[in-house]
């Protein structure tokens, strides 16, 4: 799904399959604090920055299998929501995938007093822009109110290598209002 984007970009994808994404794709490191966390039962996760739910679909075929999925998915554009259930079979109406239209990532958490094991940030303006107020100390912090105990943040960010100044800053961001160290992991 392309939206604004450039001819090299992409706002979701689909495959027949749900799972790993071929090489390449970020998508599929959002699976590595599920298994990092060596547990079993329910694996609560919301996406900010929905889209068409790739992110669901990576994580519905790559958990480990003693762990199921409940998921919150909040996307700002409920055209975005409309396609993802039409091509991409984005689930609507499912109790444990709940999907928030119209609403922008800092408002859903203002809105949603559920905790998460694991929150992926995925939201971005204009191909390459996360919208300012989704990377300061303070949106972290709402984050972080969200997580369970040992919960994860994931967020996408694009840059030209671990050193870019905006992979920087955000990482440093993040761990301030985390109070830990930030992992960053290039995509191959």
């Amino acid at each position: 799904l392309q939206v604004n984007e450039g001819f090299d970009s992409f706002q979701s994808v689909w495959q027949a399959r749900t799972g790993f994404l071929p090489d390449g794709y970020y998508y599929n490191l959002f699976a590595l604090p599920a298994w990092w966390s060596h547990r079993a039962g329910n694996w609560n996760v919301m996406t900010l920055g929905l889209g068409a739910g790739t992110t669901w679909r990576v994580l519905q075929g790559a958990l480990p299998a003693d762990m199921h999925q409940r998921s919150t998915g909040v996307e700002i554009d409920p055209r975005v929501v409309e396609l993802g259930a039409r091509w991409f079979e984005l689930p609507l109406g499912d109790p444990e995938q709940t999907v928030v239209g119209g609403w922008d990532a800092r408002t859903a958490l203002r809105q949603i007093e559920m905790r998460y094991d694991q929150v992926v940030l995925d939201a971005y303006a204009n191909q390459m822009e996360i919208p300012p107020h989704l990377c300061t100390r303070e949106f972290f912090a709402e984050i972080r109110s969200h997580l369970a105990p040992g919960g994860w943040l994931c967020v996408n960010i694009g840059g030209f290598g671990l050193s870019d100044p905006v992979v920087e800053s955000v990482s440093s961001t993040a761990a301030r209002a985390f109070e830990r160290r930030a992992l960053a992991l290039r995509v191959p």
